[in-house]
């Protein structure tokens, strides 16, 4: 990712790359090139570029002169005056007749820093979006702003691009598409859609990271990427990892089965199933996660030969340094064993604390379980040192001196 940077100082740096590769790019402003940041473009194309003073209107009806002569005019200045104090010469001079003009209003919106409330503007783009002919940019870090001054430069018709002043982080790169008139889907999810533009879309993917789904519904079979690999992915991802998922397929074999859990899934359902049957797999599910979370006064760090087991993390820190998540079953799991850790623990014991009272169909998930953890906590997972089993009986925890 690019580095942060205001909106501002993006757009006239942009207008000065632009300027470099098309000589009819002229630009105008109101006598704040150092604010809108038009100064960028006058240091290296002065005769290209006309200061009018505090005259938008003249200023806009000067661009309509040049768009007619086919020149392409970049015109600057604060959000509130542009769209306020210039409306009626936009309107007619230029959306009226698809003037080739371009607006580059800045400190648009509440952020625009000591200038004050008397520069704050809220109502610009409603007044620009009813403009016949009028497109609009909303950038929302400083490289889409480049890529909107060059669309608008692209674009036969008048375009309004509306720039913040804050110093911004760049979450988009060069790769991210910018297609006027489409939006962006920054992040999947399929609870809530939250729609955003310009300095609201980093907000918007915090509320996201924020609203993290409880648990998630998974088929084997889905378009793009199959339920494995969405598994397997939750699993990568920091946010998600903790996450219950489920698994309801039509894939009912043995094979299949496994390979979901083997991805980290909590919970595999074969369809048809009973809808109450769902319900309470996912009642279950739920009350083990915040069972779990209840939990903190239990040991949070297990120390298992060379490889350290941080509960409260749902990690595994192997001898190479590298880090292993835990699915939340598996914590679940672990953190019942560790809590009688040298003793034994009967089956049902294990199944009750990892999937409540109610745990009947589980017991032959819980041979699956094991054995990944096992994979993740044992040097020889075929010759287990710390989870052991005890035949007929359940599982114990070797004590820490146990080798």
């Amino acid at each position: 990712m690019a580095e942060s940077k205001s909106l501002r100082i993006a757009y006239g740096e942009a207008l000065a790359e632009l300027g470099a590769e098309n000589d009819k790019i002229v630009v105008l402003d109101a006598d704040l090139s150092n604010a809108t940041m038009t100064n960028r473009f006058s240091a290296v194309y002065p005769d290209r570029f006309f200061d009018f003073g505090i005259a938008e209107a003249n200023m806009a009806c000067a661009a309509a002169g040049f768009a007619h002569e086919g020149l392409i005019p970049f015109i600057s200045t604060f959000a509130l005056f542009g769209a306020g104090r210039a409306y009626e010469q936009i309107r007619n001079s230029i959306a009226y007749v698809n003037a080739n003009v371009k607006f580059g209003f800045s400190h648009s919106g509440l952020c625009v820093g000591e200038d004050g409330g008397s520069h704050q503007s809220i109502e610009d783009i409603a007044l620009m979006r009813v403009m016949p002919n009028m497109t609009i940019f909303v950038p929302c870090d400083a490289v889409e702003v480049r890529k909107a001054v060059r669309a608008a430069a692209a674009i036969k018709g008048p375009v309004y691009i509306r720039v913040a002043r804050p110093v911004c982080e760049c979450f988009t790169d060069e790769s991210t598409p910018f297609v006027p008139g489409k939006a962006n889907i920054m992040r999947e999810g399929g609870d809530v859609a939250i729609i955003a533009m310009g300095l609201m879309v980093a907000e918007a993917l915090k509320a996201a990271a924020e609203c993290r789904p409880h648990l998630i519904l998974l088929d084997m079979m889905m378009p793009v990427m199959d339920g494995a690999q969405t598994c397997r992915a939750i699993r990568e991802d920091p946010q998600l990892r903790d996450t219950m998922v489920v698994f309801l397929s039509a894939l009912g074999e043995e094979e299949q089965q496994l390979a979901g859990f083997g991805v980290g899934a909590d919970d595999y359902l074969t369809k048809p199933f009973l809808t109450q049957e769902l319900l309470l797999r996912i009642q279950r599910i739920l009350q083990r996660c915040y069972r779990g979370e209840l939990r903190r006064t239990a040991a949070k760090t297990l120390q298992l030969g060379q490889r350290t087991v941080y509960l409260a993390d749902a990690l595994v820190r192997l001898p190479d340094g590298t880090a292993q998540p835990l699915t939340a079953t598996e914590r679940a799991l672990l953190q019942k064993l560790a809590e009688n850790r040298g003793h034994i623990v009967t089956y049902d014991a294990v199944c009750e604390a990892v999937w409540g009272a109610d745990y009947y169909g589980y017991e032959n998930s819980l041979n699956v379980h094991i054995r990944h953890l096992r994979e993740k906590l044992e040097p020889n997972p075929s010759k287990p040192q710390y989870l052991l089993t005890v035949r007929g009986i359940g599982y114990k925890l070797a004590e820490e001196n146990a080798q």
